[in-house]
């Protein structure tokens, strides 16, 4: 019995003596750079996944490293804290891809010239690595807004995208918001006081004297003050909403 118990005794020991001894766990490996490649016609893209990389001959921008070559290269990636590895990319290719458009009540559709797979992009001055869509076919789809902006569209040609065609998605009509409610006036010193109400926020306004812009940029209070007109004069008002839509007027006619 005593030697059974010992048996099972040795394996505690054992630890104890290991510990004592400063005996650590094995050490982690170095960890590999972790990234999404891109070739968008002669640009180079790394996009770090998991903890920060660096590569040679390659800029950091925002969150991302570039480089610019036409030519296959060859060049080392390596994990900030950790290991390197060897990475190749192809030769760019020449293609820009060719479109037909068409504008859609809330869309544009692009008609392209090849069958593929298209991928879309952010354009700010410069293509953004970051992807908003891809289609398959011929057809791309992207949605407007009240508001313009840039895309760039690539095909995938093998195992890189080629030269991006720069696109720019029209807006739409924004809706008008009302117009100004309850326009009144009160005279008082020498001085007119226009005063309104509008159930909107975020909207300014513009006030009109006999058809003519008394307020260089829209306001946003509901009071626009003038010296007391000597004739009969029409005041109008018109809302502006943020994305500048522009209301109908309200209109108030003064009269001495």
């Amino acid at each position: 019995m005593f030697l059974g118990f010992f048996k099972i005794l040795i394996p505690f020991l054992n630890l104890l003596i290991l510990t004592s001894c400063g005996v650590k766990k094995p050490p982690q490996p170095l960890p590999k750079p972790d990234y999404e490649l891109l070739r968008i016609g002669d640009e180079i893209f790394l996009l770090p996944r998991r903890g920060p990389i660096e590569a040679e001959g390659f800029k950091k921008f925002g969150n991302f490293l570039h480089m610019k070559s036409e030519k296959a290269v060859c060049f080392r990636v390596r994990h900030a804290e950790g290991k390197s590895v060897l990475q190749c990319v192809d030769r760019a290719s020449e293609y820009i891809p060719e479109v037909a458009r068409r504008k859609e009540d809330k869309e544009l559709v692009l008609e392209m010239e090849r069958e593929g797979v298209y991928r879309v992009y952010p354009y700010e001055s410069r293509i953004v690595p970051s992807r908003i869509g891809e289609f398959k076919g011929r057809e791309v789809r992207l949605k407007r807004g009240f508001k313009p902006y840039k895309v760039a569209i690539t095909m995938v040609v093998g195992r890189v995208e080629s030269k991006p065609l720069i696109i720019e998605v029209p807006p739409i009509e924004p809706p008008k918001p009302p117009p100004p409610s309850a326009l009144k006036f009160i005279k008082k010193e020498g001085k007119l006081y226009l005063y309104w109400s509008h159930p909107d926020e975020g909207v300014r306004f513009e006030v009109y004297r006999n058809g003519q812009l008394l307020t260089q940029e829209a306001i946003i209070q509901n009071l626009y003050v003038d010296n007391v007109p000597e004739r009969e004069t029409l005041y109008e008002v018109i809302a502006v909403s943020e994305d500048g839509a522009r209301s109908e007027p309200a209109r108030v006619i003064y009269k001495p």
